[in-house]
This record gives C-alpha cells, sequence and structure tokens, in this order.
C-alpha cells in the first residue's frame, strides 16, 4: 500500500464526503397525514415513474401482536445506479400524492389499527 503525506488524508476524506450524498443531513421525506380530510390509507414505492409500474416490495414486513405492521425498504441502490424514487400516497376516493425525493436511504411505512398510518423516507 502507498504511502500517503500525513496532509493528503485529510483532503482525500474531505472530498470523499463532499461527493457522498448525505442522507443523514438531509430532512426526511413524508406522506402527508391526510389529504382533504382523507387519511392515509396506502403506500407505493416505485423504481421509475409509477407510470412505468416497477413498484418494490419491502425489504421486510413485521406484524406485532395488536396487528400493526412495519414494512421497510432499503433503496440507496436506486440512487446510485442513477435512477429515481418515486413515492405514492394514497388517500382513498382517487386522492394520492406523489413524491419524488432527491436521495434517500430508507423507508419505514408503519400501518396500525386506529388508522394513523404513516411513510417516513431518511
Amino acid at each position: 500500500m502507498p504511502h500517503l503525506p500525513r496532509l493528503e488524508l485529510p483532503r482525500l476524506l474531505m472530498a470523499a464526503l463532499l461527493l457522498t450524498p448525505s442522507a443523514a443531513l438531509a430532512a426526511p421525506v413524508q406522506c402527508p397525514a391526510s389529504q382533504d380530510g382523507q387519511s392515509l390509507s396506502t403506500v407505493t414505492l416505485f423504481d421509475g415513474p409509477p407510470s412505468e409500474n416497477a413498484s418494490l416490495a419491502p425489504d421486510s414486513a413485521t406484524q406485532d401482536e395488536t396487528g400493526n405492521i412495519t414494512s421497510s425498504w432499503k433503496l440507496d441502490y436506486i440512487f446510485t445506479a442513477g435512477g429515481h424514487l418515486y413515492i405514492e400516497c394514497d388517500y382513498g376516493a382517487n386522492k394520492q400524492a406523489v413524491l419524488k425525493p432527491p436521495f434517500v436511504t430508507s423507508c419505514i411505512y408503519k400501518t396500525n389499527n386506529q388508522g394513523h398510518n404513516s411513510l417516513t423516507c431518511q
């Protein structure tokens, strides 16, 4: 392994940090809790525009003893490959919001028996 001068290493680390997208510094992306009086009912994540129908299955899903479900997706590979994530937030009665976050590494969708569903991506 070549030996780098002491001053080169900090420069290389700084360059790597500047060139790497930082999800840790970005604000979380969320589906609104409600739209026009309708609560969030479902979400669909897409690798590309929804018109291409490339919906993504969760990487994991768990259900607790009360029936609440938590689904999660790992998504950094989409952005690494130069793609775009689209999120469809559905509110019933043909009401939906489509989000296109600039860069996220994961999303978590939580449902509960009271209808207080949420999607948060970071």
